[in-house]
């Protein structure tokens, strides 16, 4: 990857954007270790011998990194998506790279129970999940005499009669004429 970096008998190589060494290099005549390195990808050790002719050297690092997609169906569409306590958008979304290993996934939608569970990211693939989400609300329907406001915690939601969704928990109903 083009955030490689390059060391030679531990010295250190600039790299170009395409991952090559950005100057030409000119060595004596010997045996060289190199070590080439980057963020979330294994690190490959090695050496070569430089013997009077170009020597050419092509390191393709391995992941040690994933993806993680998180669906959109229904009740998904629009959660917030959390990995390890950070945003990486709604649903449906993809992650940018995780490193291979665990990871802490936590799904939150107003009016759902939170979803939190550990996954496994692999080297080089994207984990489909798909949690599903528990309601944390119920439909409630309210029915007056004709004419009384009605209102839900303070706020007025309708005239005589009214239904709407209502996350779990105590509230307070009232009706005035």
């Amino acid at each position: 990857p083009p955030e490689s970096s390059l060391l030679i008998d531990n010295q250190p190589y600039q790299l170009n954007q395409y991952g090559e060494i950005a100057d030409p290099l000119l060595l004596g005549s010997g045996s060289y270790s190199y070590v080439v390195s980057a963020k979330d990808y294994y690190e490959e050790k090695g050496t070569f011998v430089v013997n009077g002719s170009k020597v050419e050297r092509t390191v393709n690092l391995k992941p040690a990194h994933g993806f993680l997609k998180v669906a959109g169906n229904d009740p998904l569409q629009g959660a917030s998506v959390y990995v390890d306590g950070n945003l990486i958008g709604t649903a449906p979304c993809k992650s940018g790279r995780l490193s291979s290993g665990s990871h802490t996934v936590r799904i939150i939608k107003n009016m759902y129970k939170e979803s939190s569970e550990t996954v496994t990211i692999r080297d080089g693939e994207t984990l489909d999940y798909s949690p599903s989400l528990k309601a944390d609300f119920a439909s409630v329907t309210l029915k007056t005499s004709a004419g009384a406001d009605i209102y839900v915690d303070g706020q007025k939601k309708g005239n005589s009669t009214w239904t709407g969704d209502l996350r779990s928990g105590e509230h307070i109903f009232e009706a005035a004429m």
